[in-house]
């Protein structure tokens, strides 16, 4: 093999293990949707994830992609990275191997009792509580810098809750990218979402390691309803991202 005059592009592939309660398909869904949305892995050769079998542990998964020669260490250390925080925003387990011996009665798993999406909004003193009918229409996402909340055109299933971590709010025109606002913790973004399942009229993209809770539009309702004051301050806040929407969409074709 001639190192000197490498290939343009090449094949790499990474292979991970999730456990056997994570169904397949959604594993796969999962990763390739990571794969796609990750900058530097070329469109042709599509890339490729499959089942390649039940280890002792886990169920392994090969994700195939092509890259460009001088990318190859950078496009799989972001890709590697990404699937952690995939698995954690999915609820995926990636299993190692351990051994328990257990010398007394077991009455409750060992998992580390991780906090419920409404717990983590109930640390915010101006957000009204979550009546216990609501609790399971929120779920908690976790977000690695640069990976997408969600992309502009996407249908959303609710409005996004930033808990902690950074959000840049994105309009895409012509191919051009404008920043519009930031989303901090305490602040909602997808307000489009607010409305049902309605098509997000912008992108949002982590700026850093971000927590958020997705909130189905009856819960943001009965919030409303609850405080009018909430309402108030948000429908303020929201008022001046709509207006730096519109102020990026009127203006002239970027030079």
């Amino acid at each position: 093999m001639n190192f000197s005059r490498p290939r343009p592009s090449r094949a790499e592939f990474i292979e991970v293990g999730f456990s056997f309660q994570d169904p397949p398909y959604k594993v796969r869904e999962a990763l390739e949707r990571l794969v796609h949305e990750t900058d530097g892995v070329l469109a042709q050769p599509m890339p490729m994830v499959t089942t390649r079998g039940f280890g002792d542990f886990s169920i392994t998964y090969r994700v195939t992609y092509n890259t460009a020669e001088k990318d190859r260490f950078t496009v799989k250390n972001e890709l590697v990275t990404r699937i952690w925080y995939m698995a954690k925003r999915h609820g995926f387990t990636m299993p190692f191997p351990v051994h328990v011996n257990l010398q007394h009665t077991q009455k409750r798993p060992f998992d580390v009792a991780q906090p419920e999406a409404a717990d983590l909004l109930s640390q915010f003193p101006g957000l009204p509580e979550i009546v216990p009918e609501d609790r399971p229409q929120t779920r908690a996402l976790t977000f690695g810098a640069g990976e997408r909340l969600f992309s502009q055109d996407d249908n959303l299933e609710g409005v996004y809750f930033v808990i902690s971590g950074a959000v840049s709010l994105q309009v895409v025109r012509d191919g051009e990218t404008t920043e519009i606002a930031r989303a901090h913790a305490g602040e909602f973004c997808g307000e489009t979402g607010m409305h049902g399942h309605q098509t997000a009229d912008t992108r949002a993209v982590a700026l850093e390691d971000t927590v958020v809770v997705l909130i189905a539009p009856d819960v943001v309702r009965h919030l409303f309803e609850a405080s009018p004051r909430f309402a108030r301050e948000t429908g303020h806040s929201l008022e001046v991202q709509r207006k730096a929407k519109l102020s990026a969409r009127s203006a002239g074709p970027p030079h």
